[in-house]
């Protein structure tokens, strides 16, 4: 999903179904507008949409700066989720080139 304001972007998000649960994932704004409820709304724009074409389940992956949304929607916390990656290492390959 996209979401407009004045015929621009100004957030994103994602929804996935599959079997007997959805997800919400990727709700994102730009720096230049967050603060503004871009992202809110398109929390609730996509949990909607779940509502209306699903019954099950419905999960997420949060950070920090977006809990508190989800804890007002009813979602509860089950685990943490650490992501590891390289990206650092990454970058000091492109660097070097």
């Amino acid at each position: 999903f996209v979401g407009y304001c004045k015929n621009e972007p100004v957030c994103s998000g994602a929804r996935l179904i599959a079997g007997n649960t959805a997800g919400i994932y990727s709700i994102a704004a730009p720096s230049r507008v967050r603060g503004k409820g871009f992202g809110s709304a398109m929390f609730h724009h996509i949990l909607q949409d779940i509502k209306t074409c699903h019954k099950g389940l419905c999960t997420s992956k949060t950070s920090p700066m977006g809990i508190n949304i989800y804890a007002k929607a009813g979602f509860k916390p089950v685990c943490d989720v650490f992501i590891f990656d390289n990206r650092d290492l990454l970058e000091a390959h492109v660097d070097n080139t």
